[in-house]
């Protein structure tokens, strides 16, 4: 399964086409985001705290073209119209 097939789900499950680009740019699907750690909750003591590797970093640059292919594809697709393509694309390289 790729990493943007959730831009897919998004579209099968009624979603609107600035809600997938909101969605590509920020890389993540609307009921994922339960899951991802932003940082705003208290930091457990180290004691605490498993033992695990940490995932290794993605560089931004990789993650950045990979958004804008993620983009290409549903332009390519027809989710998204080439002026809401261009748009995402020019936030993403903000």
């Amino acid at each position: 399964m790729s990493d943007w097939d959730f831009l897919h789900d998004m579209h099968n499950k009624g979603y609107s086409a600035d809600a997938i680009t909101d969605a590509a740019a920020v890389g993540y699907a609307p009921w994922q985001e339960k899951y991802i750690d932003f940082g705003d909750q208290p930091q457990k003591p180290s004691s605490e705290k498993k033992l695990a590797t940490q995932p290794s970093q993605v560089a931004p640059a990789l993650q950045t073209a990979k958004a804008i292919q993620a983009m290409e594809m549903l332009r390519q697709a027809g989710i998204l119209t080439r002026p809401q393509f261009l748009a995402c694309k020019a936030a993403i390289l903000k």
